[in-house]
């Protein structure tokens, strides 16, 4: 799991260097970056959730991308808010990230009934004494005990 999203930062990493040199605005900047430098990690993340040192990097990457060496720089919350509220609706990658894991992990779910399914399909559902207790779920899949956390806050998506 470390390895795939490894390999795909170092892919962002040297795509961003390729591109460096390009004299763009920073509405091209910005666009480059959410088309081009994050596609990759889009895909990924319906599969495999990237760890926190992955997503400061990616973020890191992005920044140093979209100010290439500006002396005046705006803090990232702030080029994440909505052009409506005068910011760059910069994509926060970490819950763009849960997002897309948690709307596959929905999807799977609805197609096979439960997640409890799943997990027996995967062999994970062992004896857990509380069964509300999503703490028991082994520390290798913690993405599927944040799914389960998260999932009362979830609403059902609707297909119309």
């Amino acid at each position: 799991m470390k390895d795939s999203c490894d390999g795909v930062l170092r892919s962002v990493r040297l795509q961003a260097r390729k591109a460096y040199a390009r004299t763009l605005c920073l509405a091209q900047r910005m666009q480059y970056v959410h088309l081009c430098l994050l596609s990759k990690i889009w895909y990924l993340a319906k599969m495999l959730p990237p760890t926190k040192e992955n997503v400061q990097q990616l973020t890191t990457v992005c920044t140093w991308f979209i100010w290439q060496g500006a002396i005046f720089r705006v803090i990232v919350s702030t080029l994440q808010l909505p052009k409506e509220q005068g910011g760059w609706a910069l994509t926060n990658i970490d819950a763009k990230c849960k997002t897309l894991l948690y709307a596959r992990l929905w999807s799977l779910c609805t197609k096979n009934s439960s997640i409890t399914t799943l997990m027996r399909k995967w062999n994970l559902a062992g004896r857990i004494a509380n069964p509300p207790n999503v703490h028991g779920l082994p520390t290798g899949i913690s993405y599927i005990r944040h799914y389960a956390l998260d999932m009362a806050y979830f609403t059902p998506p609707d297909p119309h």
